[in-house]
């Protein structure tokens, strides 16, 4: 039986995770306002909204630590592990 080269197999994976991830979407989304009939429509949050403000300040602590914790390995000598 024929098998793809490792490289095929890993992509497809992740295009399968990347589906995933957008399929749930929906039911993950917190936006969520109800028009009438109580039909569900998912909305965009305004801008001064401060769960988006919590979010976007807890994703750059996020990189910021990344970042910190790659140059410190770096520094001390740890390099690539790939």
């Amino acid at each position: 039986m024929w098998t793809p080269p490792l490289c095929e197999v890993e992509r497809i994976d992740a295009s399968r995770v990347g589906g995933l991830m957008a399929g749930s979407l929906r039911k993950l989304w917190p936006f969520v306002d109800y028009a009438a009939g109580g039909r569900e429509v998912l909305t965009l949050p305004s801008a001064g909204d401060p769960e988006v403000l919590s979010v976007g300040l807890m994703f750059c602590v996020g990189v910021a630590a990344v970042l910190l914790l790659d140059a410190v390995g770096r520094r001390q000598g740890g390099g690539d592990p790939g």
